[in-house]
This record gives structure tokens, sequence and C-alpha cells, in this order.
């Protein structure tokens, strides 16, 4: 069976077995599929993925991609438990920010890390100037009443 073979439960019970202990290679041969499709699929579906897909916002993507980056291996390892995330996730949206911000911060900086820094930063002001305006709005209305 390909990759394509299998359905999204199946994949689950795949991966329930890597996180289980089952090595990649052993989990390629048994199943027919490459160890990319395996890492593709532990990322989709593995315990950290049902968080990372439906619970964390963009926002905090970038903060635990700008933490992550300054650890060592040991604390890595520490701070993905207790924020019940991957390497394998964190690498990625740390890819996708670096994807989105592919020419705009053009000739500021070589670092992405720096970009997506620069970017949070002023998506935090955006959001805070939000707040006030609707903390403006409010307090005229309730003025007005």
């Amino acid at each position: 069976m390909g990759a394509r073979d299998y359905d999204d439960q199946q994949r689950i019970e795949i991966v329930r077995e890597l996180e289980a202990g089952m090595t990649n290679k052993d989990a390629a041969e048994k199943y027919g599929v490459s160890a990319a499709t395996l890492s593709s699929w532990r990322t989709k579906y593995g315990t950290g993925a049902s968080a990372a897909q439906t619970g964390i916002d963009g926002a905090t993507k970038m903060q635990h991609v700008i933490a992550y980056s300054g650890l060592s291996d040991s604390k890595a390892d520490t701070y993905l438990s207790e924020h019940d995330i991957t390497a394998s996730q964190v690498n990625e949206w740390r890819t996708q920010a670096e994807n989105a911000l592919d020419g705009k911060f053009a000739g500021d900086s070589d670092d992405p890390i720096r970009d997506i820094r620069a970017l949070l930063n002023q998506v935090q002001k955006e959001q805070t100037q939000t707040q006030k305006f609707i903390d403006d709005i409010a307090n005229m209305a309730s003025r007005s009443r």
C-alpha cells in the first residue's frame, strides 16, 4: 500500500504506533511509506497536532518559534513537552512564517527570526491599538446612554 491508500483513521493508528516507540524505519517498511510521509503524518495526526491545529493562534505559534529558537537541546525538549508541541510543528511554523515574510522585509535582515520578531511586534501593536479603539467606542456608547 502507498501513502494515498491510508485513510485518516489508519494514519492516526500508525502515528500512535510511532509515538509508542516504533521506529520510522520499521513503520516505513511495515506500511510501505517513506520516512518523510511518516513525519508529515506525525505532525498532522500526532498527540500535539490537535492542539496545534485547533487551539494555537498565529501569534502564539510565532512566540513558540521565537522562544524555541534560542534554547539549548535539553531546554528545547523541556519546552516542547511543557507546551505539548513537537519540534516538527515549531519548524513547520517557522517555515510558514519565513514563506509569509518572503519579500516583506527585503534588505532589512538576513535573520528570519529577527524578521518574525519584528512582524510579531507589529501584530501585537496593532492588536493593542484595535483593543484601545474598541474600548473607546464602548466608553463613548456607555456615556451617551
